[in-house]
């Protein structure tokens, strides 16, 4: 009957065991809670300051390519003014000499001009002497010619005179008289100036052929000099207008120079500056703090008693039910008290 109480008391022992091991593991997993948050604290705690470091560490290097990049790009930037700068005072080296052998260029050509016009002129002054030359040895040779025909005219007047006076005297010497005489001398005297009339005639008539002969000589003068006196201005035009090509030539390649030269550089677009990267913030790691301890775990008992109680019970129940169960009883104690 005393079963139960043995029973419950050892269930209580159990319990009253596994709720000291359960305190005792609570309190060691308390401990090591409170341990490992320490420990996971300073780790983080390293962890963040190795995050920052190297944080700003790449920041810097960021920082530091940046500024690599910004020197870079500046010296490739001064080296394009510098190059397009070049280029410009180049072009405006080549457009001066370019100007500078134009004119020179021009400088020539108008020697060259001179000369062919001083030629040209030298030339004309040279056919004008001749043809005044041819001229006035033209009009000398009929003024020759006159005075010649003139001589010999007078020379021939004089011929016949000396021979119609040849005739009276000789028709005087033969003494005859009377009308028939006079007749003869008459006839004498008519023949030779008829004669005489002939050849002044013919003198006058080669006086108006040498004074046209003159006027021819003085027309072809005045139309030769007519002539050159055109050409001597058709010279001067052509010259003029040679020489108007010469500035005109100068002029357009004066300014075909002038259109090679480059625009003037610009200064190019500022490179921004590198800017200080921002720094990241960061929070605190928080730090931890010790939990409550665990509550004592209280072990459930059962008051032997009551189970002594339940077994006294139980065997009056039995009792009541007969003898069998009596004999059962007898044999559970004797059995019971046998274990004892």
């Amino acid at each position: 009957m005393i079963f139960g109480w043995f029973q419950a008391n050892e269930q209580n022992r159990q319990r009253e065991k596994q709720a000291e091991n359960q305190n005792e593991y609570n309190e060691d997993m308390w401990d090591f809670n409170n341990d490992e948050a320490k420990r996971v604290y300073k780790f983080k705690k390293e962890g963040l300051e190795i995050t920052k470091r190297n944080n700003e560490r790449n920041t810097q290097f960021q920082e530091a390519l940046s500024i690599q990049q910004y020197d870079s790009a500046m010296a490739m930037r001064n080296y394009q003014e510098t190059e397009k700068f070049n280029a410009w005072s180049a072009s405006i080296s080549q457009a001066a000499e370019q100007v500078s052998f134009n004119a020179m260029a021009t400088k020539t050509a108008n020697t060259q001009q001179d000369r062919a016009l001083t030629e040209q002129l030298t030339g004309l002054m040279f056919d004008e002497k001749q043809t005044l030359q041819d001229f006035g040895m033209a009009t000398m040779g009929l003024s020759l010619k006159r005075k010649s025909e003139r001589a010999q005219g007078a020379s021939n007047v004089q011929q016949q005179r000396v021979a119609a006076l040849k005739a009276k005297g000789t028709q005087q010497s033969r003494g005859s008289l009377g009308r028939s005489s006079t007749k003869a001398v008459i006839g004498l005297m008519a023949e030779s100036g008829a004669r005489q009339s002939d050849i002044v005639q013919q003198m006058l008539f080669n006086e108006q052929g040498m004074d046209l002969d003159v006027t021819k000589l003085r027309e072809q003068l005045f139309l030769d000099r007519a002539m050159i006196q055109a050409t001597e201005e058709n010279i001067i035009f052509n010259d003029k207008a040679v020489r108007t090509k010469f500035l005109q030539d100068q002029v357009q390649a004066d300014m075909n120079a002038m259109a090679n030269i480059m625009t003037k550089p610009t200064a190019l677009p500022p490179i921004p500056k590198p800017l200080a990267l921002p720094r990241p913030e960061y929070q605190d790691i928080l730090k931890p703090k010790k939990p409550p301890k665990p509550g004592e775990v209280v072990a459930q008992t059962t008051n032997p008693w009551l189970a002594l109680a339940g077994d006294v019970v139980n065997v009056a129940s039995a009792v009541a039910t007969g003898g069998a169960s009596a004999a059962a009883g007898g044999s559970f104690w004797g059995s019971f008290l046998g274990s004892l």
